[in-house]
């Protein structure tokens, strides 16, 4: 199953500040096939946080496919 995942789950993932039971279930869907909507990438990369933490968020993206935005998600 592929999942969409939110930048505040992503951002909270990699700073280790989900709880660990939740973390867990995470991994399940991390360690398979996920997605991030292009707007969330931009979110994540724009968080304002130290280098190492923004290095490991850019790292985590990388492993995800990118959903695009086009006229019919917006409508």
């Amino acid at each position: 199953m592929n999942m969409l995942v939110d930048s505040n789950v992503i951002i909270d993932y990699v700073s280790n500040r989900i709880p660990e039971k939740s973390a867990r279930l995470l991994d399940l869907y991390f360690n398979s096939c996920f997605s991030v909507s292009i707007i969330s990438k931009i979110e994540v990369l724009g968080y304002n946080t130290h280098k190492y933490e923004l290095e490991q968020l850019e790292s985590f993206i990388q492993l995800s496919s990118i959903e695009y935005i086009d006229e019919a998600v917006a409508d």
